[in-house]
């Protein structure tokens, strides 16, 4: 869900429901992980993103995370 897609686009049937079917059978050792460029806000286009992100990861019983994996330093390095 990389893409920025319409979520009125019924063409694109982009439900918590269809994400959770790409969800591997075996969710041992796994982990939903989501980054979160934008304010999440209801009803807007990244609140509804992260509506349907929640609700998949609750439907497969599988934790979320919600963050960066990459290491950027803000400090200055000598």
């Amino acid at each position: 869900m990389n893409v920025p897609v319409s979520f009125k686009d019924t063409s694109i049937d982009l439900s918590a429901k269809n994400l959770a079917k790409m969800a591997p059978t075996d969710s041992n050792n796994l982990v939903f992980k989501i980054s979160v460029y934008g304010n999440p806000i209801p009803n807007t286009y990244q609140g509804d993103k992260l509506s349907i992100l929640v609700n998949a990861s609750k439907i497969v019983d599988v934790p979320m995370y919600i963050g960066e994996w990459n290491e950027v330093s803000r400090e200055e390095k000598n």
